[in-house]
């Protein structure tokens, strides 16, 4: 521990070690990203910052050391907390224990539940027959999709290959919501160019 004394005795302090150290700036650059009864908090390094204290509050409460964290970072998760409530959140750098610097300005966010990423599955099977001379492969094929885990997709038909890089496919399309009874279903027509 330093302290400067004013006497030859020591039994005056002039000064600690705190009154040497240099006071933060204000916090900025403060965005809050929104997770399921979570919210992450980012800021903006501050020079001579040793830490950060980050508070939250929501509706009509007051700032709060019940309501506090530190993190020695540049972002902290806040946990526990309740979805589709908004909560404001508010960062100050600090420098040892108590030099402090500004809070910045408040930022928002409102957890929420977080929707699964949408899945993509599609295959087919079928065999072939050269036809024309090799440039031509006669396809008769099955195939299944399921888009976004929420639409099926049933095909089956036949594919003619009618030169190396051009195909001409007759199949019947049966689609359906995955949960649901069948949706729609038909036929179709389709010319296919590969270039």
């Amino acid at each position: 521990t330093f302290k400067a004394y004013s006497n030859s005795g020591c039994t005056t302090v002039l000064a600690t070690a705190a009154a040497f150290l240099t006071k933060p700036g204000q916090t900025t650059g403060v965005t809050v990203a929104v997770l399921s009864t979570k919210l992450k908090v980012s800021w903006t390094a501050v020079t001579s910052a040793t830490g950060y204290t980050v508070q939250w509050k929501s509706g009509n409460q007051d700032y709060a050391s019940s309501r506090q964290a530190t993190a020695t970072g540049t972002s902290h998760t806040v946990t526990g907390l309740t979805n589709s409530t908004t909560y404001t959140l508010r960062v100050r750098a600090t420098n040892g224990t108590t030099i402090h610097g500004a809070w910045s300005a408040d930022a928002t966010g409102t957890p929420a539940a977080v929707t699964p990423r949408a899945l993509s599955l599609e295959s087919q099977v079928g065999y072939g027959v050269g036809v024309l001379d090799g440039y031509g492969v006669l396809t008769p094929y099955g195939g299944f999709a399921l888009t976004g885990q929420e639409t099926r997709r049933y095909r089956l038909g036949a594919r003619l290959g009618v030169a190396e890089r051009l195909n001409l496919s007759l199949e019947g399309i049966r689609r359906e919501a995955a949960r649901q009874q069948p949706a729609n279903q038909g036929v179709q027509l389709q010319l296919e160019g590969r270039f």
